[in-house]
């Protein structure tokens, strides 16, 4: 990554990290399953995936980290993170540009687990996705050491994609994944 993280070399671009991990499915053979709302709960009455309510959706997402800073709040670690990704869906309305503004908190500084949390903004030419994301990183997580991601988000729709919501979970362990998650009518 090109950008300096003063004392903690080993952080350097883990909102990266931590952000293409809203794009890494749960739905990994072997992998542990997502937490939120990827699918409908058990016993719910909302209609099924093959449901015209209820769309599932998986792709692919790869993401470079934009702007970069750092600070120290007492002792914890404060990273900000612009990202640029660029998202292949299986639903071509979420395939597109995805921008996105985290801040990952490590408490202490020399954790090595962190929550991220920040705003989404997925665009194509039919409209936009946006909304809130949050998620934890995990270092040193899989076997090669490198860390770990778990995120979710829920995006609105606007222009084409009024009226839709876009829910989101994702497992990363780099700065490419998969996405899963499902397109729902709002309300």
């Amino acid at each position: 990554m090109p950008h300096s993280h003063r004392g903690h070399a080993w952080l350097r671009g883990v909102p990266t990290l931590a952000f293409a991990a809203l794009f890494v499915a749960a739905c990994q053979p072997n992998a542990a399953p997502a937490t939120g709302p990827s699918t409908p709960p058990q016993g719910s009455t909302t209609p099924g995936p093959t449901s015209a309510v209820i769309t599932p959706v998986t792709g692919t997402v790869s993401c470079e980290v934009t702007s970069y800073e750092d600070r120290q709040d007492g002792a914890n670690l404060i990273m900000l993170e612009h990202f640029r990704c660029t998202y292949a869906m299986s639903d071509d309305r979420l395939t597109g540009t995805m921008d996105a503004d985290l801040t990952t908190t490590f408490e202490p500084a020399s954790s090595p687990t962190g929550r991220w949390e920040g705003t989404v903004t997925i665009s194509n030419d039919g409209g936009t996705w946006t909304g809130p994301a949050r998620g934890a990183v995990v270092m040193w997580a899989d076997r090669n050491g490198a860390p770990t991601n778990y995120g979710e988000g829920t995006y609105v729709g606007h222009g084409d994609y009024s009226g839709l919501v876009f829910h989101e979970n994702v497992r990363a362990s780099d700065t490419s994944g998969i996405v899963t998650g499902y397109i729902q009518r709002k309300g």
